[in-house]
């Protein structure tokens, strides 16, 4: 299974939010790593979100943002 990382929290409350689903989290030092079931799409997904073109729900991605920010400190 190809697994896609990234330590940026907004980038991966808003892969959360088009249905990536999160596979791991871990501790690097003070970093914590976000990893999901990588997908195909997800280059172009990524360079949507820094390009401010992608969009989810406002509530969904706040949603997402405040259950991975309680992971951070529960691992």
């Amino acid at each position: 299974m190809s697994e896609f990382q990234t330590s940026d929290l907004f980038l991966a409350a808003y892969l959360k939010g088009v249905n990536f689903e999160v596979i791991d989290i871990k501790k690097e030092g003070i970093k914590t790593i976000f990893c999901f079931k990588d997908k195909e799409e997800r280059k172009q997904l990524v360079l949507d979100f820094y390009n401010n073109k992608g969009s989810i729900e406002p509530l969904t991605f706040v949603r997402n943002w405040k259950d991975l920010k309680s992971l951070t400190f529960n691992i």
